[in-house]
């Protein structure tokens, strides 16, 4: 039993962390937990604010972007769909019991996260993965087409003001979870670094 141990930990020690299933799984568990904490965050404290970063899209275009070529699209989805859940004005979870009838309704942003995430897929070789440049474009430009696919499904109007000023802060803000989720040691990071 010993000997197993220190074979284990020898192995992480030397590296091997990087293909063990265990450490991917608590990886992809880290990255749900930040999600859903920032979805709640959205959709409870940044809801009332009219330039508010939308910061689940944010961590979703980092992830997009600067992780590894495997699970783009996974976690893409997981952010979609936490912020299904948490969205008062979507038909899951916490929206439930809005009268809110319709599958594009209740999946709002898991098809458009998923979306992005296929664009993400088509666009890789041409974003510089490992700089906040490449983060914050691909966030500002992925903001832009969710608020004008919200505001015209919803039959509201959207001023150009508050569509480039809640952009321009989803940009700062996937710079900044860039930099901090980015900046830790590799067996820590929610993702695995895929950047050039």
């Amino acid at each position: 039993m010993i000997a197993i141990r220190v074979l284990f930990i020898s192995t992480l020690i030397a590296g091997g962390w990087r293909h063990c299933a265990y450490f991917r799984g608590v990886k992809l568990a880290f990255y749900v937990l930040i999600a859903v904490l920032l979805s709640c965050l959205q959709y409870s404290v940044l809801a009332s604010w009219p330039f508010a970063p939308d910061l689940p899209l944010a961590l979703a275009a980092w992830a997009m972007v600067d992780g590894d070529d495997d699970g783009v699209l996974l976690r893409a989805w997981v952010v979609g769909l936490s912020c299904d859940f948490f969205d008062p004005g979507s038909g899951l979870g916490y929206g439930l019991g809005n009268g809110a009838g319709s599958i594009w309704n209740a999946c709002f942003h898991t098809l458009t996260y998923s979306a992005l995430g296929v664009g993400a897929l088509v666009l890789r070789t041409f974003v510089f993965r490992s700089r906040s440049i490449g983060w914050a474009g691909w966030a500002f430009a992925a903001s832009v087409v969710i608020q004008l696919i919200d505001a015209r499904l919803g039959g509201v109007g959207l001023h150009w003001l508050v569509l480039f000023g809640s952009a321009t802060l989803t940009a700062l803000a996937a710079m900044a979870i860039g930099w901090l989720l980015g900046g830790l040691p590799e067996p820590y990071r929610p993702i695995g670094h895929g950047g050039a």
